[in-house]
């Protein structure tokens, strides 16, 4: 399983969660996926490598920057812009609106009440866990379920 696989997983099951806990089922969807599968592998594997070093050293949880994927990603395209530059640049936030606005996809789901306690440091911890299991076991697949 490469790396941009192991994002999507991630997003996935961080979507299913927040179906599970609010009823919203918009969080994660096909134009996203196509999106992380069009990424270049080197900067997808950095996205990866941060996002679990996020989860593992800093404790990071809930719907943040620092366990999303796209907001990983781009920040590591445009080192040298704005935050408010790289979201205008991000896909996610081109199709979802841009995270912080009021009604955003993410500021739906915020109002949801999902907090730190519903996507805790120890859930992404197993998440990873479970993601990186099964990537040995597929041996490198590059399918998606």
């Amino acid at each position: 399983m490469d790396d941009k696989v192991k994002l999507i997983r991630l997003m996935k099951m961080k979507g299913e969660r927040i179906k599970e806990l609010t009823g919203v089922d918009f969080y994660f969807g096909d134009e996203d996926e196509k999106e992380i599968l069009s990424w270049d592998d080197e900067t997808a594997r950095k996205a990866w490598m941060e996002i679990k070093s996020n989860i593992k050293y800093t404790r990071v949880c809930g719907l943040s920057g620092h366990t999303c994927p796209f907001c990983v990603y781009y920040a590591l395209l445009y080192q040298n812009k704005t935050d408010i530059e790289k979201c205008d640049e991000c896909g996610y936030g081109k199709r979802h609106g841009i995270c912080f606005l009021v009604g955003s996809d993410y500021h739906k789901i915020k109002q949801k009440g999902i907090c730190g306690k519903d996507l805790s440091n120890e859930w992404y911890k197993k998440i990873i866990e479970e993601i990186e299991i099964e990537s040995d076991q597929k041996g490198g697949e590059n399918g998606i379920e």
